[in-house]
């Protein structure tokens, strides 16, 4: 028997939002980013490794440092495993949302530069919040804002210092009323 063909049916808006980012690419680099929905995947499985990793040995110490002497290696053990994937999981959810608020904001921008991931972090850090009210939210967007701009400040200014366009030196015109042997009309071999 023969199989059955089958179209993948994906919207128009889908479409071209996948084409325009995985043409993008960084100015200062050669090769074009990953595109949005790898990308974001990408990001999360970093950050809960990331998260568990750092948080598997931060609850190991915090453990193996409470427990009395006889257990120490076994209560910071148990310390760790049970710690250590809900931060890998809290580091995953701000890393999805980092990343996807980053599509997002690259997508309407129709640019990608630096300022789209300070607006992500605002962005992230205010939505993450939200569930405390408005007043902690803006608190926190601006903090995320603000830490990522610090992060990526360097980085801006030296994207323009690079763009700018080299001041010219300027040219010198040489007098040459006198001639291109000088006033009195020698050479100038000796």
């Amino acid at each position: 028997m023969g199989q059955i063909p089958t179209q993948s049916r994906s919207s128009p808006i889908s479409f071209k939002f996948n084409q325009t980012v995985k043409k993008m690419a960084s100015p200062d680099d050669d090769t074009p980013r990953e595109s949005c929905p790898g990308r974001i995947i990408d990001v999360i499985g970093r950050a809960f490794g990331i998260g568990a990793v750092g948080g598997g040995a931060y609850h190991f110490l915090k453990g193996f440092n409470s427990n009395p002497t006889g257990t120490r290696l076994v209560g910071g053990w148990q310390t760790a495993l049970m710690n250590a994937p809900q931060l890998g999981g809290q580091c995953a959810v701000w890393g999805g949302l980092l990343s996807a608020f980053e599509c997002s904001i690259v997508y309407l921008r129709q640019k990608e530069d630096p300022l789209n991931f300070i607006a992500a972090g605002a962005a992230t850090g205010g939505l993450l919040r939200m569930r405390q009210g408005i007043v902690p939210a803006a608190r926190s967007a601006l903090f995320g804002g603000v830490v990522l701009a610090i992060m990526k400040g360097p980085e801006i200014m030296l994207s323009n210092d690079v763009t700018r366009p080299p001041r010219e030196a300027p040219i010198f015109v040489e007098d040459l009323s006198g001639g291109a042997h000088g006033e009195d009309g020698d050479s100038g071999d000796l």
